[in-house]
């Protein structure tokens, strides 16, 4: 635990150290303060965050490959890897440190919108059910993101070429349960059991359903251990 806490405070530092942690940060609470604003003076309700939720979700697909990109060729490119590989370090030690300084990030980021369901509560008399389920479905949602931007990570040689491919194969697993309309029952099911975004609505309606919370458990693994097979590979 001790190696993958050293891990997670080297990356953590270094998204402080560049200018990526401030501009998604800023970014992000820009666009979802906008969105709040605007939805609150066309909704008139004060159960208004499931719209937000899917904001949220929608803005993370896009910043969530600008955070991962350099959590692992980062270190090629510099030769620090070479370092991190000879420690005395497994690959999930380097796995897990890496995931959970992205997650750090995206933690801050959630929580600085929690202020616009306290103002909620304070002028109004939401369902506070759906907002906490709709916060823990959000954090599994950008969790299992940056799952995967961390495996692009580690396999590919620059930031760039990272960002692409966790940017394409999130929205394929965003959009594929759109082709569930025109496919046979059993093939759209299949589509729509994988898709990331139709695991999220029931958190959001304020129902724990446990395929959902498993779905998400699931994935996350997979992606990681997909990421440890890869460095594996290199070293």
């Amino acid at each position: 635990m001790s190696k993958i806490i050293t891990i997670f405070k080297r990356e953590l530092a270094s998204y402080f150290v560049s200018p990526v942690a401030y501009l998604a940060m800023t970014v992000f609470s820009l666009i979802i303060g906008y969105f709040y604003v605007v939805i609150l003076f066309h909704a008139k309700d004060s159960n208004i965050m499931q719209y937000l939720f899917n904001n949220m979700a929608v803005v993370f697909l896009l910043l969530c490959p600008i955070i991962t990109m350099n959590l692992i060729n980062q270190d090629r490119q510099q030769g620090t890897d070479i370092l991190l590989l000879t420690a005395p370090l497994t690959s999930w030690h380097i796995v897990l440190g890496k995931f959970f300084a992205a997650i750090a990030i995206y933690f801050i980021m959630l929580l600085l919108t929690v202020f616009y369901p306290v103002f909620l509560v304070i002028w109004g008399s939401p369902d506070l059910g759906p907002i906490l389920t709709g916060y823990l479905g959000v954090f599994l949602l950008g969790s299992a993101f940056i799952s995967v931007g961390l495996f692009s990570s580690s396999v590919t040689k620059t930031p760039v070429g990272s960002a692409v491919i966790s940017f394409g194969v999130l929205l394929l697993l965003w959009i594929i349960s759109w082709a569930s309309g025109f496919l046979t029952s059993g093939m759209g099911e299949v589509f729509k059991n994988i898709s990331v975004l139709d695991h999220f609505d029931s958190f959001i309606k304020g129902v724990l359903v446990f395929q959902d919370i498993a779905f998400y458990v699931l994935f996350i693994f997979l992606w990681l251990f997909m990421t440890f097979r890869s460095i594996e590979i290199t070293r």
